[in-house]
């Protein structure tokens, strides 16, 4: 068995299940490193045994709350002036915006009404690269504009009190 100081704590404070407390037991009786430390516990435990118990003041409670003052001060947050995490996040979501509609696009051109379709003068003149943008950003625009409603209401609640 290994030295474990954590399976002699165990055993000092009558922590261990039986079977841990006779497998530490057996382990004592050979290991003369295990045995100074369980004696070290042993000596500690007689020590702080003759220590007095310290009981805290009758008044502290009310001490400690007279010197919380009743309002707390505000902190102001300052936020810097100019930012580039923006500027990341807005590049990002354009570079992943252009790649899904290339994604798109490809994959509708492989549709059979897609023949059809560039017969049409719009697609014609934007390219089917253009179509996708086209069809995305109008998908994004009606999705934005029903869920405005539902941002404003959430923003305003207190001012509504609802």
């Amino acid at each position: 068995m290994q030295h474990n100081k954590n399976s002699l704590l165990k055993l000092f404070y009558q922590e261990a299940s039986p079977q841990e407390a006779s497998e530490l037991q057996k382990h004592l009786t050979d290991c003369t490193e295990c045995q100074k430390y369980m004696q070290f516990l042993n000596r500690m435990g007689m020590t702080l045994d003759k220590l007095p118990e310290e009981r805290p003041l009758s008044n502290t409670f009310e001490r400690i709350m007279e010197n919380i003052p009743e309002r707390q001060p505000r902190t102001a947050f300052v936020q810097p002036a100019i930012s580039a995490a923006p500027f990341f996040k807005i590049a990002f979501s354009m570079g992943l915006i252009v790649l899904l509609i290339y994604f798109a696009q490809s994959k509708i051109s492989l549709l059979p009404i897609w023949d059809s379709l560039q017969e049409f003068w719009l697609i014609d003149a934007i390219g089917g690269f253009g179509f996708m943008m086209l069809i995305f950003f109008t998908v994004g625009t009606f999705i934005t504009l029903s869920l405005s409603p539902i941002l404003y209401f959430d923003m305003h609640r207190k001012a509504l009190r609802l």
